[in-house]
C-alpha cells in the first residue's frame, strides 16, 4: 500500500497520458484503400491479428483469418436496406 502512496503522482500522470492517447486514437482517422478507418481500430487489429492467427484454426488445421469468419456479416451489413425489406 505504501508503494501506491509513494508513486501516486506518477501513476496519475501515466493514467492521464494513456487516456489522452486513447482519446486521440479514437478521433484520428486514416484513409486506407476506400474508406477512412479510426486509428484505434488499426491498433486493435494489429494487436489481435497475431493472436487470432495462432488460435483460429479450421478443420484442415490451417489458420483461418478472422476476416473470413466475419465476411458474411460484413456483406449483410453493407446490403442496401431496400433489398432487405423484400
Amino acid at each position: 500500500m505504501d508503494v501506491l502512496g509513494r508513486y501516486r503522482n506518477l501513476i496519475v500522470l501515466v493514467g492521464v497520458l494513456f487516456a489522452q492517447v486513447l482519446g486521440l486514437a479514437v478521433q484520428v482517422r486514416r484513409t486506407t484503400d476506400n474508406e477512412p478507418t479510426r486509428l484505434i481500430r488499426i491498433w486493435a487489429v494489429g494487436a489481435v491479428t497475431p493472436l487470432e492467427k495462432a488460435l483460429v484454426v479450421d478443420a484442415n488445421l490451417q489458420p483461418k483469418p478472422l476476416a473470413q469468419l466475419l465476411l458474411p456479416a460484413r456483406r449483410a451489413r453493407r446490403k442496401p436496406r431496400s433489398e432487405g425489406a423484400d
